[in-house]
């Protein structure tokens, strides 16, 4: 588990497909983001309700709540 590094951009990626989002976690580690996965839109409103993230990449088919909702929940709570 890589330690969260000051300078790396944090990014959150809801994605229900556990091995696309590891796959996908693992590159953008490599690239230099520190990277959080929620598998579904309750955990990922709730992992950005408790932590700051630059980047948020949402799945539009995902259980619970939609990527379409959970777009429209982040923007009530602005930038």
């Amino acid at each position: 588990m890589a330690l969260h590094n000051v300078d790396q951009e944090r990014l959150l990626y809801i994605e229900s497909d556990l091995d696309l989002a590891e796959a996908f976690k693992h590159k953008m580690n490599e690239a230099g983001f520190d990277v959080d996965i929620a598998m579904d839109g309750t955990e990922g409103l709730h992992l950005c309700n408790v932590k700051d993230y630059e980047i948020v990449i949402v799945e539009f088919k995902i259980p619970g709540i939609d990527g379409l909702e959970v777009i429209r929940r982040l923007s009530l709570m602005g930038p």
